[in-house]
């Protein structure tokens, strides 16, 4: 019996559904809304909310990457070191 693919981390997912909505021209609260309902959040409890604060925390380093100005070079690292 072959395990089932992992997921990619909430972070991975947000960003990729950022990146779709970026392409097809939307607003970034749009494309927040949009995205936070499709993420599959980790089924545990505590490393759901952990998940949650965290992206929660950085919506708007998020922001700032979207529309193409990040405010500094720890936004940017903020933001690797989540999907990393």
């Amino acid at each position: 019996m072959s395990n089932p693919p992992k997921l990619p981390s909430p972070a991975e997912q947000l960003c990729a559904r950022l990146a779709m909505a970026k392409r097809a021209e939307l607003s970034f609260d749009v494309a927040w809304e949009r995205g936070w309902r499709r993420v599959k959040w980790p089924h545990d409890t505590e490393h759901r909310r952990s998940w949650k604060r965290a992206l929660g925390a950085t919506r708007d380093s998020w922001e700032s990457a979207y529309d193409g100005s990040l405010n500094t070079t720890a936004d940017a690292v903020g933001l690797l070191e989540l999907v990393a």
